[in-house]
Protein backbone atom coordinates (compact mmCIF):
# COMPACT_ATOMS: atom_id res chain seq x y z
CA UNK A 1 0.00 0.00 0.00
CA UNK A 2 2.88 2.35 0.82
CA UNK A 3 4.53 1.67 -2.53
CA UNK A 4 1.25 2.22 -4.36
CA UNK A 5 0.49 5.53 -2.65
CA UNK A 6 4.13 6.59 -3.09
CA UNK A 7 3.94 5.75 -6.79
CA UNK A 8 0.83 7.87 -7.21
CA UNK A 9 2.52 10.79 -5.46
CA UNK A 10 5.71 10.35 -7.50
CA UNK A 11 3.83 10.27 -10.80
CA UNK A 12 1.79 13.32 -9.78
CA UNK A 13 4.99 15.24 -8.98
CA UNK A 14 6.58 13.98 -12.21
CA UNK A 15 3.67 15.33 -14.24
CA UNK A 16 3.94 18.70 -12.48
CA UNK A 17 7.68 18.98 -13.13
CA UNK A 18 7.64 17.83 -16.76
CA UNK A 19 4.67 20.01 -17.70
CA UNK A 20 5.95 22.87 -15.51
CA UNK A 21 2.48 23.55 -14.20
CA UNK A 22 0.44 22.88 -11.09
CA UNK A 23 -1.77 20.39 -12.93
CA UNK A 24 -0.82 16.79 -12.16
CA UNK A 25 -3.30 13.97 -11.66
CA UNK A 26 -6.91 15.00 -11.48
CA UNK A 27 -8.35 14.73 -7.98
CA UNK A 28 -10.93 12.17 -9.04
CA UNK A 29 -8.35 9.89 -10.69
CA UNK A 30 -6.03 10.13 -7.70
CA UNK A 31 -8.80 9.24 -5.24
CA UNK A 32 -9.99 6.31 -7.37
CA UNK A 33 -6.47 4.88 -7.58
CA UNK A 34 -5.91 5.35 -3.84
CA UNK A 35 -9.26 3.73 -3.05
CA UNK A 36 -8.48 0.75 -5.32
CA UNK A 37 -5.09 0.19 -3.65
CA UNK A 38 -6.52 0.54 -0.12
CA UNK A 39 -9.49 -1.73 -0.90
CA UNK A 40 -7.16 -4.41 -2.27
CA UNK A 41 -5.01 -4.19 0.87
CA UNK A 42 -8.07 -4.46 3.14
CA UNK A 43 -9.32 -7.43 1.14
CA UNK A 44 -5.97 -9.19 1.60
CA UNK A 45 -5.98 -8.41 5.33
CA UNK A 46 -9.47 -9.85 5.71
CA UNK A 47 -8.46 -13.00 3.82
CA UNK A 48 -5.26 -13.80 5.72
CA UNK A 49 -6.57 -12.88 9.19
CA UNK A 50 -8.51 -15.11 11.55
CA UNK A 51 -12.27 -14.92 11.22
CA UNK A 52 -14.24 -13.13 12.62
CA UNK A 53 -11.63 -10.75 14.08
CA UNK A 54 -10.10 -10.06 10.65
CA UNK A 55 -13.24 -8.19 9.62
CA UNK A 56 -14.19 -6.69 12.98
CA UNK A 57 -13.92 -3.21 14.43
CA UNK A 58 -13.31 -2.79 18.15
CA UNK A 59 -14.40 0.36 19.96
CA UNK A 60 -11.87 1.72 22.44
CA UNK A 61 -12.87 2.18 26.09
CA UNK A 62 -15.82 -0.19 25.72
CA UNK A 63 -15.05 -3.63 27.12
CA UNK A 64 -16.73 -6.00 24.69
CA UNK A 65 -17.81 -3.66 21.89
CA UNK A 66 -16.69 -5.49 18.75
CA UNK A 67 -18.69 -5.29 15.52
CA UNK A 68 -18.08 -7.77 12.72
CA UNK A 69 -18.44 -5.85 9.44
CA UNK A 70 -18.12 -8.90 7.17
CA UNK A 71 -17.64 -8.03 3.50
CA UNK A 72 -18.25 -4.33 4.28
CA UNK A 73 -14.88 -4.28 6.12
CA UNK A 74 -12.84 -3.70 2.97
CA UNK A 75 -14.99 -0.73 1.93
CA UNK A 76 -14.90 0.80 5.42
CA UNK A 77 -11.17 0.13 5.77
CA UNK A 78 -10.38 1.64 2.37
CA UNK A 79 -12.40 4.74 3.25
CA UNK A 80 -10.48 5.15 6.53
CA UNK A 81 -7.07 4.64 4.86
CA UNK A 82 -7.73 7.10 2.01
CA UNK A 83 -9.31 9.63 4.36
CA UNK A 84 -6.40 9.48 6.80
CA UNK A 85 -3.81 9.73 4.03
CA UNK A 86 -5.44 12.76 2.48
CA UNK A 87 -5.95 14.40 5.88
CA UNK A 88 -2.21 14.13 6.52
CA UNK A 89 -1.46 15.68 3.13
CA UNK A 90 -3.92 18.50 3.80
CA UNK A 91 -2.50 19.36 7.21
CA UNK A 92 1.05 19.20 5.84
CA UNK A 93 0.09 21.72 3.15
CA UNK A 94 -1.55 24.00 5.70
CA UNK A 95 1.55 23.82 7.87
CA UNK A 96 3.65 25.08 4.95
CA UNK A 97 1.22 27.94 4.34
CA UNK A 98 1.23 28.97 8.01
CA UNK A 99 5.01 29.48 8.00
CA UNK A 100 4.92 32.10 5.24
CA UNK A 101 4.55 35.65 6.52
Amino acid sequence: MTLGFGGIGFYDDYLKVTKQSHAGFSGRTRLLLEFAIAAAACLVISQIGRAPMATSVAFPFLKDAVVDLGWFFWIFGAFVVVGAGNAVNLTDGLDGLAIVR
